[in-house]
Order: structure tokens, then C-alpha cells, then sequence
């Protein structure tokens, strides 16, 4: 609205804008430490956990409200269509999650060209709603990844033959 009514509509305040922004790159600079120093895990581990926990944030959030609004609502085993080609199944899954990815892009997108040239505040907002969409994203890649073939991985607690004989 801010594009297409500017004499009626304006950003949020710019500090607003910058607190939420500074909040996000304390949050991201946190978690990776913690991963790194606390956990000791590796770059890709760390963010492989980055991302999963995105990914998660919409589903869990849903979940959570869907359990609050209705008390008798049953528990859904997703359908996991089997019979589809791989790229078909990780879109079809992430359907809402690809719905919002897009529109919140696409407005940054408007926002930048259309008024960041001219209004820095434009910009701050379109750097906002590219780091609302980080979580949309995260779950678009983790259902690319449930897709991919499964590697040969023997059970917990047995060895590997394969790997034993190298």
C-alpha cells in the first residue's frame, strides 16, 4: 500500500525498523557462536541448524495456534506422495510457505525499485521484509532436501559393511 497510496500510508518508524534489524543480526551472531564455541560444531553444522530451525518456525508457530483455537482437531499423518516426481513433492509441501516467500520478495522488490532511490526508509523496509522471508526460504530448501535420495546408512549401533570393508 505504501507503493501504490503514499499520501496515505508510511513506513514504520525508522528506529523501529533498525531495532528489529539489529535484533535479528544479534540473534544471527549469538546462535552462531553458540553452535561454534558451545557446541563445537563445524560451519556446515552450525548452518545446518540455522536453516532447520527457520524452517521450523512457521510450522511449529502454526501448530501451536491451530492447538489453541481448536480442541478437537485430530492429528494428520501428511500425505507423502510417493508417487510424484521429487521437485513436485518439495513444492507441493511447501506450498503456503512458498506463497508467502514470494509475496514478501516481491514487495521488498516493489518497495526498492519503486521508492528506494529516493526514501532510505524504503530501503530499511525492503531489508525488513527480505528478513521476514529468511524463514520461507529455509523451509522451501528443507523440503528440497526431504526430497533428495537418502544415502545407504546402516542402523544405529551397526557398522557399516561397505564402510568397514574400505
Amino acid at each position: 500500500m505504501v507503493v501504490v497510496f503514499p499520501q496515505y500510508f508510511d513506513y514504520p518508524l525508522t528506529i523501529l525498523m533498525l531495532a528489529t534489524l539489529s535484533f535479528f543480526a544479534f540473534k544471527v551472531t549469538k546462535s552462531y557462536w553458540l553452535y561454534r564455541v558451545k557446541v563445537k560444531a563445524n560451519v556446515r553444522d552450525t548452518l545446518g541448524a540455522a536453516i532447520a530451525g527457520l524452517g521450523l518456525s512457521y510450522t511449529v508457530a502454526r501448530a501451536f495456534i491451530d492447538g489453541v483455537f481448536t480442541s478437537s482437531a485430530p492429528f494428520l499423518r501428511t500425505p507423502k506422495m510417493e508417487d510424484k516426481p521429487a521437485l513436485t513433492r518439495a513444492l507441493l509441501a511447501a506450498r503456503e510457505e512458498i506463497t508467502m516467500l514470494v509475496m514478501l520478495v516481491i514487495a521488498a522488490l516493489v518497495i526498492a525499485i519503486k521508492r528506494g532511490g529516493t526514501e532510505p526508509e524504503a530501503n530499511i523496509w525492503a531489508s525488513l521484509l527480505l528478513v521476514q522471508a529468511l524463514p520461507y526460504a529455509a523451509t522451501l530448501a528443507l523440503s528440497f532436501i526431504n526430497v533428495l535420495p537418502k544415502p545407504d546408512a546402516a542402523p544405529v549401533g551397526q557398522t557399516n559393511p561397505a564402510a568397514a570393508a574400505e
